[in-house]
């Protein structure tokens, strides 16, 4: 079956004339997908062009595919894990990252009000095996264009603070996930995917101002 997953255009996100594009990192408030945004959202193919569809939308750079992008942390660490060669995203493969999450598809519409913390909730359930208490917020947005991978994505930057360390992932294309300090996650720095650096130096800068 062909993936459907929810994008915006960019002119409905930054305006006509990208007036209101932004570079990296922007904390909640600062830039926000709110209700007008959302209005002019709709349900693309990802990997195929029919239905009247030009491009896919992974070629498609007048869209902004929204990914819910989900950091774990427990007191002073933060969830890392390794891209494998099974990934979904090749143009990531081998890659390290701290944001676990995926695109928003059909089936988030309609359990709960909020379509954006739905897909966040359901991508936690199926990448993380997690049991004990936790709660969410969103930290901010990232946009990336200086890659093809970002040029047709959005990121909805979640943080995710667990009550314990049980934490392990579920998914076969993703490896090597624990716990790390800031500290042991720089070393792995340079091997960090793009939106993985983004947020960590926003995290690096902000670690005690933002209350972790």
């Amino acid at each position: 079956m062909d993936e459907k997953v929810l994008a915006i255009k960019r002119t409905g996100l930054f305006g006509a004339q990208d007036e209101k594009k932004f570079d990296g990192f922007l904390p909640d408030g600062k830039f926000t997908l709110n209700e007008e945004a959302m209005k002019k959202s709709v349900f693309i193919y990802r990997k195929v062009a029919k239905d009247g569809q030009a491009k896919p939308a992974e070629e498609d750079e007048e869209y902004k595919q929204i990914i819910a992008y989900l950091v774990l942390t427990h007191k002073e660490k933060v969830f890392c894990y390794k891209r494998t060669a099974k990934a979904g995203e090749q143009r990531l493969h081998s890659n390290y990252s701290i944001g676990i999450g995926g695109h928003i598809n059909p089936i988030d519409v309609g359990k709960k009000s909020d379509l954006l913390k739905e897909s966040m909730e359901r991508e936690f359930e199926e990448e993380v095996a997690y049991s004990g208490e936790k709660k969410e917020r969103i930290l901010g947005y990232i946009n990336d264009d200086s890659n093809s991978v970002g040029r047709v994505h959005l990121g909805l930057v979640y943080e995710m603070e667990l009550a314990n360390e049980n934490v392990k992932l579920n998914e076969k294309e993703l490896d090597e996930g624990k716990l790390c300090t800031l500290a042991e996650i720089k070393e792995k720095y340079e091997s960090l995917e793009n939106w993985s650096k983004i947020t960590f130096d926003y995290l690096e800068k902000n670690w005690k101002k933002i209350g972790f």
